[in-house]
Parts: C-alpha cells; sequence; structure tokens
C-alpha cells in the first residue's frame, strides 16, 4: 500500500507536463519579448548615433591657421589631413600628423575648440635677409616673396656667410641675441681673417661699426654698457670674447 501510494497518477503527470509545458511558454515569451524590446532599444541608438553622425554637431565647422608670416597659408592648408564637413572625432594630435612642405616651417600643431580646428603653425625665426634669401634661425636660406615686405623691414641685412656651414653658425650666434639688438643691427659684413673666416663687422642703424667674431657676438646683449665707449677718435667697438669686454679703437 506504502509504494502504491507514492506512484503519481496519471491525472497528476498530464497536470505536471501542462505545468511544464506552461512555464517553457512563458520563458520563452519572456525572452522573445526582452529579445525584441533590445533589438528596439539598439536599432534607436544607432539610428540616433546615425543620425547625430550625419548631422553637423560632430562635423568641423572651420578651420583657422595661424601664425604663418613667411609660409604660404594656402600651401599649408592643402596638406592637412581633415576638412571642413569631415568627422571632428577621427582626428586627433596624438595619432594625427601634418606634413610639412615648407623650409620655414618648423612643426605644425592643432587643436579642437568648439568644432573649430585651430591649426598653429611654428616656423623658424627671421635673423637676416641677402638680398634674395631670409636667414632663418635654422641656418638655411629661405626664398624672399613679395609677401614678406613687412618682415624684412627691420631685419639686418648680411654680406658673406654664404656657406652652409658659416650660416648655421651664424644664425646660432644670432638667435642668442635679445630682440632689441637684433633691431638695432642694420647690416653684417663677413670680414674673414687667415685666422678666422667668420670675422665679421656689424654696423648698427646709428652708424657705429662693432668687429666681433662668432663667439663674441654674444656680448651685444651688453651693448648699452659700452656706448659710453666710443667717441670721435675712437669710433669703433671690438668684441672680446675670452675677457668678455669691448674696447673702442679707430675705424680702420
Amino acid at each position: 500500500m506504502t509504494r502504491n501510494s507514492t506512484i503519481p497518477s496519471v491525472k497528476e503527470i498530464s497536470s505536471s507536463i501542462k505545468t511544464k509545458r506552461r512555464k517553457a511558454r512563458q520563458l520563452f515569451f519572456r525572452r522573445l519579448f526582452a529579445f525584441i524590446v533590445s533589438i528596439l532599444v539598439l536599432s534607436l541608438i544607432g539610428f540616433g548615433l546615425y543620425a547625430l553622425d550625419q548631422g553637423p554637431i560632430l562635423r568641423i565647422q572651420s578651420i583657422i591657421v595661424s601664425h604663418t608670416r613667411l609660409s604660404d597659408e594656402a600651401e599649408v592648408r592643402k596638406v592637412l589631413p581633415f576638412s571642413v564637413g569631415e568627422r571632428q572625432w577621427i582626428f586627433h594630435p596624438l595619432w594625427t600628423d601634418i606634413p610639412i612642405n615648407d623650409d620655414a616651417i618648423e612643426s605644425i600643431s592643432f587643436v579642437l575648440n568648439n568644432r573649430t580646428m585651430i591649426v598653429e603653425v611654428k616656423e623658424y625665426k627671421p635673423l637676416a635677409i641677402n638680398g634674395t634669401s631670409i636667414l632663418l634661425s635654422n641656418g638655411q636660406y629661405y626664398p624672399l616673396d613679395s609677401r614678406h615686405q613687412s618682415i624684412i623691414a627691420y631685419l639686418p641685412t648680411v654680406d658673406g656667410f654664404s656657406e652652409s656651414e658659416l650660416s648655421v653658425k651664424l644664425a646660432t650666434a644670432l638667435i642668442e641675441l635679445e630682440d632689441f639688438v637684433l633691431n638695432l643691427m642694420s647690416g653684417i659684413k663677413q670680414t674673414p681673417l687667415s685666422y678666422d673666416e667668420a670675422m665679421m663687422v656689424i654696423t648698427l642703424d646709428n652708424g657705429l661699426n662693432i668687429h666681433s667674431d662668432l663667439r663674441s657676438l654674444i656680448l651685444l646683449n651688453q651693448l648699452p654698457l659700452f656706448i659710453d665707449l666710443i667717441n670721435e677718435t675712437n669710433n669703433c667697438l671690438y668684441l672680446d670674447s675670452v675677457t668678455s669686454t669691448a674696447r673702442a679703437a679707430p675705424c680702420p
């Protein structure tokens, strides 16, 4: 009797099967509903991202190129890897390089500011001119152009120092000078001697002639201290890097 009482009846088995089937159907429909909802949500997100990507919010609105004095802004724009209307998030300074196609340019960088790409051009500093070219701070001569008139107005002229090694040495010496000294200089003339081919005479705007070599040129930063040495008899200034002083003597 005990064994027979533990055996479920046909009715109980049938009811259990129906219950399991009902739960399975409910689970299936719940999963189907969750799947459909997920597809709809993903579709809405995808459509929203697509609409956002195609709209103007994530696109480059304008490009500003700054600090082009020697180089040509139009040429810089030609080599930019981005243009107005492109996706702004694709381009970042960490992985976007801008090629340099102008000898006057040292580097090109950019930042994004409110959908505007601001491109900053860093040029080598102009130091002097020789009539057809501008001597840059890297020691290279850059061809003069009509758009450079505002720049060359305050640059001294250089006579000589045409060899690449000497031009680099001259530029290295000039870049150490204060701007006020460069602005006072009207001319630099190479006067080679047997013991130093880089000897030079610097002429100031007031007509004062200063004799120097490349090592002594840095002493021009102390020019205000040496002016009192000049008089009608001793009208030339000679710089001496060994003693870090200057002496006045009659001009040759």
